[in-house]
């Protein structure tokens, strides 16, 4: 799973959820920014560099001061303008004018044509206009926060070989082993679960071996 990362401070941030609007270097948008922040991070690595912008206004930044202070916990630039905070991220300034108007036009109107984002976050609130300065951006990189894949096992922790059969006395446990998740992402919280689980399981399971 990756994460959109600040890389000036390596402070995870998802104020895209509260409104903002992410862009490439070439000032443009290319996904939708209330999806599911792993795969923001996948499309931003696909990136020029691996690094895009999140851009927002005063309201939005308030609101995460606010409610989500942690989101903040990194360098952020600010301007009067978007011309002029484009120039701090050494983005094109017609460009990123451009993408802002178009994106506000949209917000207003109720309709995503670019990107089909729909809502903030899930299905909680609908996208807002970003016209009221300052702006403030920040430069982000997706950062690997955890992985989810590992070797096949069974439902008592032993790793199975290419055909699926048990390899006597191999047990794997939490994320080195693999099968908990899909491809499509994963459950907020589950590896406690793992991690409370996985070891007992396998010991459990170890200790009716009988010594070699």
């Amino acid at each position: 799973c990756s994460l959109p990362t600040c890389i000036h401070t390596l402070a995870d941030t998802s104020i895209q959820y509260l409104g903002g609007v992410v862009v490439n270097k070439s000032s443009q948008r290319f996904i939708r920014e209330d999806t599911w922040y792993g795969y923001l991070g996948d499309a931003g690595a696909k990136q020029q560099d691996g690094i895009y912008y999140i851009i927002y206004d005063d309201a939005i930044r308030s609101r995460a001061k606010k409610d989500f202070p942690t989101w903040l916990r990194h360098k952020e630039f600010k301007a009067d303008t978007i011309e002029g905070l484009a120039k701090e991220l050494k983005l094109d300034p017609e460009a990123l004018k451009a993408t802002m108007d178009n994106y506000n036009k949209m917000a207003a109107a109720g309709k995503d044509t670019e990107c089909g984002r729909t809502t903030l976050d899930g299905n909680f609130g609908s996208p807002i206009t970003v016209e009221k300065g300052p702006f403030y951006g920040m430069e982000c990189k997706p950062s690997t926060t955890s992985f989810k894949g590992g070797v096949r096992i069974d439902t008592s922790n032993r790793v199975l070989d290419w055909d699926g059969y048990v390899i006597p006395r191999l047990y794997a446990a939490g994320e080195v082993s693999g099968g908990y998740f899909g491809k499509g992402g994963y459950i907020w919280g589950t590896m406690t679960v793992m991690s409370m689980t996985c070891g007992a399981i396998a010991a459990n399971d170890a200790h009716k071996n009988k010594p070699m």
